[in-house]
């Protein structure tokens, strides 16, 4: 049943889903920033954000038809699928789609990384990961490392920016106790640069793997938070929460929340951790180029503002929610400033803590979500510019990475609908 309606200090405007399905999946945005792609009933469709309309691709995604695994945007615009028998399609929003050729494999299994800005993807089929290059001349199988065999058992890689470099966390057998191997690889040959042991694992997955920069990697899972300089023989660990934040904290049942945000430009990065603890509940903010770490420790949830305009939510996880909605903003590149605080109104009653925040194109407003809805809040005064009902159910707003104002930007009600945000005048 719906919550009661929450008191909203603006008027509160009906929405109705431009798309609609019980079987229906977000994926990535086009370059451009036009269309959203999505599968519905395990098909690939695009929406038309600019037009408000919802096209058919006439192609079925493989497996579970998750786009975000089965499905990569190339820098031109085209999007790179792996169908349902495992082939690969190449199909141009709202137009025509073509197969491509295959390499001699029968059947790939899934998107395992791709790099906007070269358009190279990491392809996995059963015994055998592949690179398919950004104009896809040329499909070329690695040699050095192969993906775990086992049936739901994951392993993960990233693409360094630009596409130079490949990063593959792989398991080194059916049960996390056997540990991963990090492998680093040339973008473009495949070959493999660096083999390092690696003894975290979870029961089904290798360690998330980031870029921080050329030389850095961050590693995430089986208990352990690490950053690994590929750079030096041997590779140099740090223990993220021991040794850089001097957290005595177990990694990650005693956190709330954990963000790490990279600037390819400079080679600098930022993370943060908010620790959960009846002890401790601060925010430890690390910064590498000044190579510091600064600790806040307001009660109140925080949010993050990088100056590459990216906001992430830094909240508490108390036993109880106070559903406060109380905000203390922190902009990281100037964290000696007071925090200014942020109120925000209209999302409750609703049965769980933590809104879903995403920063407006354009920079000078936020969206929250809700199962009251979505409001649009103005930043960084907290004034509620506007407030959409979309029908009691819960929603969180997808926008376009590094969106300029003017964007239009989509709800999404898991498996349920897509609704187009209006632009606020």
């Amino acid at each position: 049943p719906r919550q009661p309606l929450s008191v909203v200090p603006v008027p509160r405007q009906s929405l109705s889903a431009v798309v609609t399905g019980a079987n229906l999946m977000p994926g990535a945005w086009s370059p451009d920033g036009r269309y959203l792609a999505f599968s519905r009933d395990s098909q690939l469709e695009f929406l038309d954000v600019n037009q408000g309309k919802e096209c058919t691709s006439g192609v079925g995604l493989y497996g579970d038809a998750d786009p975000h695994g089965t499905t990569a945007w190339l820098p031109d615009g085209r999007l790179l699928a792996v169908t349902t028998a495992g082939d690969l399609e190449l199909a141009t929003p709202c137009g025509s789609y073509e197969p491509l050729p295959g390499g001699g494999e029968t059947t790939f299994s899934q998107v395992v990384a791709s790099d906007p800005a070269s358009g190279r993807i990491l392809l996995k089929t059963d015994n055998a990961f592949w690179i398919m290059d950004g104009t896809l001349s040329s499909l070329t199988r690695l040699k050095g490392v192969t993906p775990n065999p086992y049936e739901l058992r994951w392993d993960n890689a990233a693409w360094l920016a630009g596409g130079e470099r490949l990063a593959i966390a792989r398991m080194n057998a059916r049960e996390g106790s056997a540990g991963s191997t990090l492998y680093v690889l040339d973008g473009q040959s495949g070959q493999v640069q660096l083999s390092l042991p690696w003894p975290a694992a979870s029961s089904q997955s290798a360690p998330w793997v980031e870029w921080l920069n050329s030389s850095e990697l961050l590693l995430n899972g089986g208990s352990k938070l690490s950053i690994v300089n590929v750079s030096t023989d041997p590779p140099t660990v740090i223990d993220v929460m021991h040794d850089l934040l001097k957290l005595d904290l177990a990694y990650p049942d005693e956190i709330s929340a954990m963000t790490s945000v990279s600037d390819p430009a400079t080679g600098n990065y930022y993370l943060a951790v908010r620790a959960n603890h009846p002890r401790n509940v601060s925010l430890s903010l690390y910064s590498s180029a000044t190579g510091k770490t600064q600790v806040f420790t307001s009660s109140d949830d925080y949010l993050l503002i990088f100056p590459n305009g990216e906001v992430d939510e830094m909240p508490r996880m108390p036993s109880v929610s106070s559903h406060q909605d109380q905000y203390d903003l922190l902009w990281v590149d100037q964290p000696a400033q007071t925090a200014q605080a942020l109120s925000v109104a209209g999302h409750t009653p609703r049965s769980y803590p933590a809104l879903y925040v995403t920063p407006a194109p354009g920079g000078d407003a936020l969206y929250f979500g809700s199962s009251q809805g979505v409001s649009l809040v103005s930043f960084p005064e907290g004034k509620i510019l506007a407030f959409w009902d979309l029908g009691g159910q819960t929603a969180y707003v997808t926008a376009p990475k590094h969106a300029r104002a003017g964007q239009r930007v989509v709800a999404v009600v898991d498996r349920v609908g897509l609704f187009i945000i209006p632009l606020f005048k």
